[in-house]
């Protein structure tokens, strides 16, 4: 009975071993894993600098400031960095998150790239320019990330912007496959006719 158990405990335990991210640069792709999404696209938010800007259902904060220079809102984009590399900018959302996409585009003309911190994982993307679509789904929901500079030529990472930002709530559950629910009775029915016939 205890090697049986035993059993039925590592096979509960690997289902969450697939949990984790998922990164995606394909949106529709994206929107397919994703289902439903909120869409924020700073269309109706005024252009200007800010160090902390409430945006609704998230809260933009700039980390490590270095001099004047802050991330800004410009023409309907939110242009993430005009600092040094060890300068960052917070995103809090209200809500816990299982998913988030967005548009970012490059136009910086050095090696430096985007590079998104997320449950303790960094992802590079944006190569200088040019400019594409980021998302990815989580198993473990988040509410913060933080969007940064990748050191490449050691400056700033001059012209950076995400658009068309998409997040949703949603739990995405990882899945119990029909199997175990299946495969446990018989088991345990298995084990009741074993004991039986050794009574």
């Amino acid at each position: 009975m205890k090697k049986v158990m035993l059993l039925l405990s590592l096979l509960v335990a690997s289902l969450n071993v697939n949990a984790g991210i998922v990164t995606y640069t394909d949106k529709a792709a994206w929107l397919a894993a994703t289902g439903s999404s909120t869409l924020y696209d700073f269309n109706s938010d005024t252009n200007g600098s800010f160090t902390t800007r409430d945006f609704g259902d998230f809260e933009a904060t700039l980390q490590n400031p270095s001099g004047s220079n802050k991330p800004q809102i410009i023409n309907g984009e939110l242009q993430l960095q005009v600092w040094n590399h060890t300068s960052e900018l917070d995103l809090t959302f209200d809500t816990t998150l299982s998913s988030l996409g967005f548009d970012w585009r490059n136009t910086d003309g050095s090696n430096d790239k985007i590079v998104l911190n997320i449950l303790g994982e960094s992802f590079v993307f944006g190569p200088s320019q040019s400019s594409g679509f980021f998302g990815l789904t989580s198993t473990v929901l988040f509410n913060t990330l933080n969007l940064g500079d990748s050191f490449g030529d050691g400056g700033a990472l001059a012209n950076a912007f995400i658009d068309n930002l998409r997040f949703s709530s949603s739990v995405s559950a990882v899945p119990v496959p029909a199997a175990l629910f299946l495969f446990a009775p018989a088991l345990l029915g298995f084990l009741g006719l074993r004991r039986k016939a050794n009574a």
